[in-house]
Formats: C-alpha cells, structure tokens, sequence
C-alpha cells in the first residue's frame, strides 16, 4: 500500500478534530494513520530529515487546514478545530483539494499572495500528489544527478593524466598529502601501475598508492586491473591501495579486492 498523499489527510484531521476539544498533533498524527489504515510498513518510510513520511504529510495537512482557516494552535504542538471547520465538514466533498480551499481567502493569500516571490510560489503552489517538502527533495536529488552527470562528461573529454590529477586533488582536500612532498602524480612513462602517491605521514613511512581509471559506464574495471594494481603495490613498498574509477567494477574485482588492503 502506498502512503495516501498529504491533502487526502485533510478531511480526515478535521474528523479527529472535530469534537473541538485541543489535541496534540503527534496524536492527530496517528489517529489520521489509523483512520486511512496506513500500515505498519508504510509508517517505517522517512524522509531525507529522517521523519517518518507519513507524519510529514499530515503537518502539511495541518498547515493548508491552519492557512484555510479551519483549524487553530491554541498552543504549540496543540491543534484545533475552528467554526469554519466545522462547518467545512459538513460541506467540503470527500477528499478535499486546494481547488476547495481557495473559496478561502486566507488560504488564497498563503497560496498566491503578493509577498511571494516566484520561486516561494513554485513551492507552495505544488502539485497535489506531494508535499512542497517532497517536491524540494526530489527536486535537490534531481539537481545532484544532473551535476554528477554533468561532472562525469566533463571528465570523460579529457585525458586520463587529468583524472589522475583530479584524484590527487580530492585526496588532498580529504587530508591525504599538504604539500609536494606529502602527495604527488606518477610520471607517465614509468608510473608501474601507479598513479599516483599519497602520505600518512610526514615522514613518508606509511603511504597510499593509488590507480585512478577514466573509463566510460560500459567499460568495467574486471579482476586482472585489480590484480595487477595489487601487485603494483610492492614494487613501491605500499601497504595500502586505493582504486578509482568513473565506471564501475565487477563483483570478481570487488571480491579481490576485499582480499586485499585494497579500496574501490
């Protein structure tokens, strides 16, 4: 069963609110989830802030009710029922949408009033299978892809001694390596299979080696590449590997690696 969306609670807080008695919201929470039987694997689903999804809901339920005009908070944390909501309940249709709320003019002004700017609009006016809080989220994670994706083009144009720079520096701002000295790329001519270096230390006792492949997504790092980076290793007397790549690895490298001090 999927979790019901955040205004087909709406009718359903009125009716436990209706009573006009002050309730805590966490219980309004619940009775609204018993209500539209919202079982108890669908209540173990959070969101990115790790609140459970679908108490989410009904606080954004509980808002476009308050911004309606519906309900009040007395108190913080406390809701209840207004005249207008009761009155709400006895007209409203079954499943009560913002096409409904806009017969009030509060509401009205919280959905399109004139102190907000486009973007705020785009927030709150949201489509109604979704909170605006989940819109954000989906819409953040969609931005994230976008540029980890465009991140993976830009480095496929170029050659692979600019990844293998480009790993050096993200080593180096993790705290691996200060200077020159502490973190260097390999020459390419007589690198071994190595990359480039990275110290522990500043003595340079303990070091990390690593290989670094610009592959594209269909071209997969298999255990041979693993294989023999692990015994590129010795011959720069490393204790520790560190294998990059923009693709991926096969579950036989994977399992190789593990075998060694290897990470992927």
């Amino acid at each position: 069963m999927a979790l019901p969306k955040f205004f087909e609670m709406h009718r359903h807080l009125l009716e436990v609110l209706s009573d006009g008695k002050p309730h805590q919201f966490r219980e309004c929470a619940e009775l609204v989830a018993q209500k539209m039987n919202i079982g108890e694997e669908e209540r173990k689903i959070t969101i990115s802030s790790g609140e459970r999804s679908y108490v989410n809901r009904c606080g954004w339920s509980r808002t476009y009710m308050k911004k309606a005009g519906l309900i009040t908070s007395p108190k913080t944390g406390i809701l209840q029922i207004t005249p207008l909501g009761q009155k709400a309940l006895k007209e409203a249709p079954a499943i009560i949408t913002d096409k409904y709320l806009l017969k009030y003019d509060s509401f009205k002004e919280f959905l399109h009033g004139s102190k907000l700017n486009g973007k705020n609009k785009a927030l709150v006016a949201t489509p109604e299978n979704s909170t605006p809080e989940e819109i954000l989220e989906t819409t953040t994670n969609k931005l994230k892809e976008n540029l980890k994706k465009d991140l993976l083009d830009m480095i496929l144009t170029k050659d692979p001694y600019f990844f293998e720079k480009l790993v050096l520096k993200l080593l180096k701002i993790m705290g691996y390596g200060t200077d020159d000295f502490d973190a260097y790329v390999t020459q390419k001519s007589s690198d071994g299979g190595i990359d480039g270096v990275v110290f522990e230390d500043k003595l340079g006792f303990d070091k990390i080696c690593y290989q670094a492949k610009r592959y594209s997504s269909d071209n997969v790092v298999g255990i041979d590449a693993v294989n023999s980076f692990g015994g590129a290793l010795n011959s720069f007397g490393a204790k520790k590997g560190l294998f990059i790549t923009t693709s991926s690895f096969t579950t036989k490298a994977i399992d190789s690696a593990k075998s060694k001090i290897l990470f992927l």
